[in-house]
C-alpha cells in the first residue's frame, strides 16, 4: 500500500469481504458510497475467515485510546479499525469513515487483510484540491479525480465557480462568459494575447478552461457536490471577487474599475450596483452548493483605486473593506470565508523584484501596495498562502496576527522546512490545478505528481527526513502503479530522446498542441498480420534521456503517471504503458516511424513486454535507431 499506517498490528488469519458483508450505523450521506466499495472492490472470493459485518462507531473507547496513546494524536480525520469477524470501525466523521474503508480496499486488494488492530490520523487537518468545474460531457472523469482524492484520503475540494454555473437572477453574466469562453478557446495562447499583449496594464489570467467554457445547472452543480459528499470531501466553492471576475464586469461594464477596459477583469467596490450583483451570485452559490466557506478570491488585484468614485481612498483600504464587507456577508447565512493571501505580503521574489501585496511597476503599470490592508481585515478569514516557495518568513504574516492559513497551490515535494511549518501553525494545503481534467492535461501538468507527493506529507513523518531521491522514487512508482492498473491488457515500451521541448503548464487557454509534441508513432505488427500504432508524444510517453537537477524539473515530473522514469547512463530512459489496441491477438513486432518534421528527433527504443493475465514478456534489445524493428522471440 501507499500509506503506512501508524498502526498496523496483524496476525496471520487471513479474511476476506464479500456483499454479503453488513455494514451497520452507517451515516446515510456516505452509506451508498460506502455500499458501492464493498460491492465492487471488495467482493471476491478468498481463504480465511469472511467478515460478517462492519459496525461504524462515531467514539474512540478507552479501550481503543489506550491502544493508540502512543501513536499520533486523535484529529477529526482519524480512525481505528477493529478487524474480525465482526468489524469495528472507530471514526469520529464521515470523512474518517470512508478512509477507513478506503483502507480496507487497499488492504484487500493487496491480500493483505487479516486479523488485527489498525490506526492512522493525519498531520495536517487541511488536505485540498483546488479545481475548475468539470465540461459537462466530462463528468465520468471528473468522478474519478473524486475517487483519487478518496483513495488518497483528501478531504476537501475547491471547485471555481465563476461564470461556469447558470445565474437564475443573473442569466446575462451566463451568456457573456460562454461566448468570452468560445473566443478565447478559439486558438491556443489566444488568452495570453488579451492579457500580455493587448493594453498596457497588467491583467488577471483568464479562466477559460473553468468547465471548458461550459455554463452547468444548478442541478448539474447539484450533482457534483453529491458526488463529493459522499465520499466524505468537504465543498468549498471559489467565488472570484474584487480581482478575477471579468465574468461579472464584462456582463456589467458599467461597474468596471478601469473604464478604457475592453476585456474588464476588476470591479469599482464604490459603484452603487456592485453589491447587489456579488450578493445576488453569493446567495445563489450557497442556494446550490449549501457550502460550509467560500472562497471569495481577491488574488491577483493589479487594478486597484483608478475609477473616480476610488481614487480619494487608499488602495489597501478599498481592497480590505470590500473582503471585509463579502465576509460580514456570507457570515449573516452561517458561511465561513477564506481567500488567496498574497496580497497580505510585502513580498519579493527569489531575484528580489517586488511581488504580491508590495507596489511595483510605473505609469499604466503600477500596481499599488496592498500589504498594509493586513491590518485591517476580519482574523477569522482563512487565507491560502501560495507565496510558500519565496520565504517561510513569510509564514509568519498570518501566524502573528492569528489569521488561520493553508497552504495554496501546494507542490509538497518543493516545500522546503515542512515539518517545522506544520508545527508553527500551518493547518495543511490544497494542490492547484489551474487547467484542464482530462487525464493527459492532469499528467501534463504535474497533478498526479504533487497530489500523491502531498498525499504522503500529509500521512507520513518521515516526509522531510528521508531525502528527497528516495522520496522521489516513491513518489514516481505509485504514480506509473495507478495509471497501470486502470489498464486491461497494457503494454509497455521502454524507450528515450536526447530531444527536449522546453516545458510549459497547459492552463488558460494553452492547450497540448498535437504538431509541437507528436515526435511519432509505433507500428506494432501482430500475427495475423494486423497492424497498430501507438502515439508518442514529448513530455505524455517520453522525456529527454538529460535532465540536470531532474529532482526540480517541471520537464521531468511532468511524464510522471503515463511513464516510469528509470536509471539509463548518466540519464533517463522511460518506461510507458499503452493499453492493448488488440488484446486478442498476438504481438509479434515494433518499429518506430518519426512524424513529419521530426525526423531529427531521434528516439531509443530499449524494451518492449506485453502482459497477459499478469504473465509478462519482456524481451531485451541492443539500441536501436528509428525505422529498425524491434522482433519479438516467440509467442505468449
Amino acid at each position: 500500500m501507499f500509506f503506512k499506517l501508524a498502526i498496523s498490528h496483524m496476525t496471520e488469519k487471513r479474511l476476506f469481504v464479500t456483499s454479503s458483508t453488513h455494514l451497520y450505523d452507517v451515516p446515510e450521506a456516505i452509506l451508498s458510497y460506502l455500499t458501492r466499495i464493498r460491492d465492487t472492490r471488495l467482493a471476491k472470493d478468498a481463504t480465511g475467515t469472511h467478515i460478517e459485518s462492519i459496525r461504524f462507531r462515531r467514539d474512540f473507547p478507552k479501550s481503543v485510546r489506550e491502544k493508540i496513546r502512543k501513536a499520533r494524536p486523535v484529529t477529526s480525520d482519524a480512525y481505528a479499525i477493529r478487524l474480525a469477524r465482526v468489524t469495528t470501525v472507530y471514526a469520529a466523521t464521515d470523512t474518517a469513515c470512508v478512509h477507513a474503508m478506503v483502507t480496507l480496499c487497499q488492504m484487500a486488494e493487496a491480500d493483505a487483510l487479516c486479523e488485527g488492530f489498525l490506526y492512522d490520523s493525519p498531520l495536517a487537518c487541511e488536505r485540498g484540491y483546488r479545481v475548475y468545474l468539470p465540461a459537462r460531457a466530462k463528468m465520468a472523469q471528473f468522478e474519478e479525480i473524486l475517487d483519487l482524492l478518496t483513495e488518497y484520503k483528501y478531504n476537501r475540494i475547491m471547485l471555481e465557480i465563476g461564470g461556469a454555473m447558470e445565474y437564475k437572477r443573473h442569466p446575462e453574466i451566463s451568456t457573456t462568459w460562454a461566448a468570452f469562453c468560445r473566443e478565447m478557446r478559439s486558438s491556443s495562447g489566444k488568452t495570453f494575447e488579451i492579457q500580455h499583449k493587448t493594453y498596457p496594464w497588467p491583467k488577471n489570467s483568464i479562466h477559460c478552461d473553468n468547465a471548458e467554457g461550459d455554463v452547468l445547472t444548478w442541478e448539474e452543480c447539484r450533482h457534483i457536490a453529491a458526488l463529493c459528499r459522499e465520499r466524505g470531501i468537504e465543498v468549498i466553492p471559489e467565488c472570484p471577487t474584487f480581482s478575477h471576475c471579468d465574468y461579472l464586469v464584462m456582463a456589467h461594464p458599467e461597474i468596471r474599475e478601469r473604464e478604457a477596459d475592453g476585456h474588464p477583469d476588476s470591479y469599482c467596490p464604490h459603484h452603487p450596483d456592485t453589491y447587489r450583483y456579488v450578493f445576488d451570485i453569493l446567495e445563489e452559490v450557497i442556494e446550490v452548493f449549501a457550502p460550509a466557506r467560500i472562497n471569495i478570491g481577491h488574488d491577483e488585484a493589479y487594478t486597484v483605486g483608478l475609477c473616480p468614485r476610488c481614487k480619494g481612498t487608499p488602495a489597501p483600504v478599498l481592497y480590505a473593506k470590500d473582503a471585509n464587507r463579502i465576509r460580514d456577508f456570507l457570515a449573516s447565512r452561517g458561511v465561513g470565508t477564506m481567500m488567496w493571501g498574497e496580497k497580505l505580503l510585502n513580498a519579493r521574489t527569489n531575484k528580489g523584484y517586488p511581488a504580491g501585496g508590495a507596489g511595483h511597476g510605473k505609469g499604466s503599470w503600477h500596481v499599488p501596495a496592498l500589504y498594509p490592508s493586513r491590518e485591517l481585515l476580519a482574523r477569522d478569514i482563512t487565507f491560502l498562502h501560495w507565496y510558500w516557495p519565496f520565504n517561510d518568513a513569510y509564514d509568519n504574516v498570518f501566524h502573528d496576527r492569528g489569521m488561520p492559513v493553508v497552504f495554496g497551490n501546494l507542490s509538497a515535494f518543493s516545500v522546503k522546512k515542512w515539518d517545522d511549518r506544520l508545527l508553527r501553525g500551518m493547518r495543511g494545503g490544497f494542490v492547484g490545478n489551474w487547467g484542464a481534467l482530462d487525464e493527459e492535461y492532469m499528467q501534463r501538468n504535474q497533478q498526479y505528481f504533487d497530489l500523491i507527493a502531498a498525499a504522503y506529507a500529509f500521512y507520513h513523518t518521515d516526509f522531510e527526513t528521508q531525502g528527497k531521491e528516495a522520496l522521489l522514487g516513491k513518489i514516481l512508482a505509485e504514480a506509473f502503479h495507478r495509471k497501470t492498473s486502470k489498464l486491461r491488457c497494457p503494454l509497455f515500451v521502454t524507450h528515450t530522446t536526447t530531444y527536449n521541448v522546453p516545458y510549459e503548464y497547459f492552463y488558460d487557454g494553452i492547450f497540448i498542441v498535437e504538431e509541437k509534441y507528436l515526435l511519432g508513432h509505433y507500428v506494432l505488427r501482430y500475427d495475423d498480420g494486423t497492424e497498430a500504432t501507438l502515439p508518442v508524444r514529448f513530455g505524455t510517453h517520453i522525456g529527454c534521456q538529460d535532465y540536470p537537477d531532474a529532482m526540480n524539473q517541471g520537464g521531468f515530473r511532468q511524464v510522471s503517471y503515463g511513464t516510469l522514469p528509470l536509471p539509463y547512463g548518466k540519464g533517463y530512459a522511460y518506461k510507458t504503458a499503452y493499453e492493448d489496441p488488440h488484446p486478442d491477438k498476438t504481438p509479434v513486432s515494433i518499429s518506430y516511424c518519426p512524424a513529419h518534421g521530426k525526423e531529427q528527433a531521434k528516439v531509443t527504443l530499449l524494451g518492449f513486454e506485453v502482459r497477459r493475465n499478469l504473465a509478462p514478456i519482456y524481451t531485451d534489445r541492443p539500441t536501436l535507431d528509428w525505422g529498425d524493428e524491434f522482433a519479438m522471440d516467440g509467442g505468449l
